[in-house]
């Protein structure tokens, strides 16, 4: 069985290896709490500052076209309220 995951990444020139220490914490995350049998898919989009209206459209774009049955994301907006 396969668990597909959305994965909304920050883009960051203060800190730039952000993004990718959020995607392996959560790789290893899922590694070591997921059921045997069941292999995670990840969807990724990078979302810039994570503060953006777009945010939104770029969350429904997983939900509605990747089909994800998870949406996980690293950012600060109001917005997802």
């Amino acid at each position: 069985m396969t668990l597909n995951i959305g994965i909304l990444l920050p883009q960051s020139e203060m800190y730039p290896t952000l993004a990718l220490d959020f995607l392996n914490g959560c790789k290893l995350a899922l590694k070591n709490s997921l059921p045997d049998g069941i292999e995670p898919n990840f969807s990724i989009e990078v979302i810039g500052n994570a503060a953006e209206e777009s945010l939104l459209k770029i969350a429904e774009k997983l939900v509605l076209q990747e089909e994800v049955d998870i949406t996980l994301a690293f950012c600060g907006s109001r917005h997802l309220n």
